[in-house]
């Protein structure tokens, strides 16, 4: 298969170090594999480098407690989601979403209104930007309250070489179009669905550019009517990235979209953000102050009232930090530190104020600890009374994890094996 191996080692993992400060640390008694290669799987191999499955591991938890899953496995260059009954963690059958060529790179899963999955992944062979949904699944996005068409689409002409259904394979039952296309389009992105079923993606361009794609006015969010009308538009145009970056995206109510990124420039990297209001074409970006180190290299955004909450990779600190943003001033608070010597990381706030935090922790073992994949908990917001709890052992530079928060505020955990063999699950 031909993913890239090249996965970018930050100057930050190999400063960091662990806290100061005793965290109360428990392990985890029971963690789930999810899909793995076998070693007789490894043995039968073809290819001269066996490169794994599980890649870019994503989860979600919809309303009736049920776990979804989605990832790709390297070796077939194929993209697998998975779903469990409601409650519980036997898995059932994978279902592929599209085969055929190298296919899944930078996979990014969300749930549309009905509790139904949709992805994003770019493909390596024809250099597209995807998104893919169930066809089966629009009648319960329209029940559930989203803008769908469901009229038939016509049939395609097999004689057209360019035709989507002529180019791609897709899995039995999985529709998808083309964002757009480019080198990479897809690297260090982000896939929202908002209320109405619309998508929201964003992107790093190869080049120096960070982009973001819509529905065209007009469209409603799936169907036949919806395919392939998009609108694309540049985010910042001063923006490089690396394939171990990770962004935030959000989608606040009145259809503002704010998102958090970096810019690097091969020596240092800076914090940014970057609102576009409901109407506007064109957003508006705040900048932290360029601080010496990999500001900004991994980030999540969140909407708080009359501020965004941004989370981020602390250049100068070293540590995983959160400032604010008002949104009428544009004036960054002081950060707050959570955590020193994170690696990549995803968070997750419940609706009483706990903040979670899975990351690929990047202790020194010199001091006590050892590189691994950590769930923090600090509890109703307090950074004083954070909890650590270890879920695997092993150094990874890869950003591919992902948690999701079950109707109980609970969190579920998925990860990528540090050998790349297996995607693993955590239930708290």
């Amino acid at each position: 298969m031909r993913h890239w191996p090249w996965l970018l080692a930050v100057v930050l993992v190999a400063a960091a170090c662990t806290d100061k400060r005793t965290i109360p640390t428990t392990h985890a008694d029971k963690i789930h594999v999810v899909v793995a290669l076998s070693d007789e799987a490894a043995k039968a191999s073809s290819a001269t480098e066996v490169l794994g499955t599980g890649w870019y591991a994503n989860v979600e938890v919809d309303a009736q407690d049920r776990i979804h899953v989605a990832y790709t496995d390297a070796d077939m260059g194929d993209v697998f989601y998975a779903v469990s009954p409601a409650t519980a963690l036997n898995f059932e059958a994978r279902q592929p979403v599209e085969v055929g060529g190298a296919v899944g790179g930078y996979v990014q899963l969300a749930l549309a209104p009905g509790d139904v999955p949709v992805l994003s992944y770019y493909h390596q062979d024809q250099r597209t930007l995807r998104l893919a949904h169930r066809a089966k699944d629009l009648e319960a996005m329209k029940a559930a309250g989203a803008v769908v068409d469901l009229t038939a689409p016509p049939p395609a002409d097999p004689a057209d070489m360019f035709a989507s259904p002529n180019r791609y394979t897709m899995g039995d039952g999985w529709d998808a179009e083309d964002v757009t296309f480019g080198d990479h389009v897809g690297l260090g992105g982000r896939l929202f669905v908002d209320d109405a079923g619309f998508p929201h993606i964003t992107y790093y361009a190869r080049g120096r550019r960070f982009r973001y794609a819509r529905r065209v006015v007009g469209a409603p969010a799936f169907g036949t009517a919806a395919r392939e009308r998009f609108e694309l538009l540049d985010v910042d145009e001063k923006a490089s990235s690396s394939y171990t970056m990770t962004t935030g995206l959000v989608v606040t109510t009145d259809q503002s979209v704010a998102v958090s990124y970096c810019n690097w420039n091969f020596v240092e990297s800076q914090l940014k953000f970057a609102v576009l209001k409901k109407g506007d074409h064109k957003f508006s970006i705040v900048e932290r102050p360029l601080e010496r180190g990999v500001d900004g290299w991994h980030s999540a955004v969140f909407e708080n009232g009359p501020r965004w909450r941004v989370f981020f990779i602390d250049g100068a600190e070293k540590a995983l930090s959160e400032i604010a943003i008002g949104k009428t001033s544009g004036q960054w608070t002081p950060p707050q530190k959570l955590l020193q010597g994170p690696g990549a990381f995803v968070i997750r706030l419940a609706d009483d104020g706990t903040i979670w935090a899975l990351t690929r922790g990047q202790a020194a073992p010199r001091l006590g600890n050892s590189p691994g994949v950590w769930l923090l908990e600090y509890p109703k917001g307090d950074l004083k009374a954070v909890r650590r709890i270890v879920l695997d052992e092993g150094r990874a530079d890869d950003p591919w994890l992902d948690l999701a928060l079950r109707p109980n505020g609970r969190p579920v955990a998925v990860w990528t094996a540090s050998d790349h063999r297996s995607m693993k699950l955590y239930v708290h």
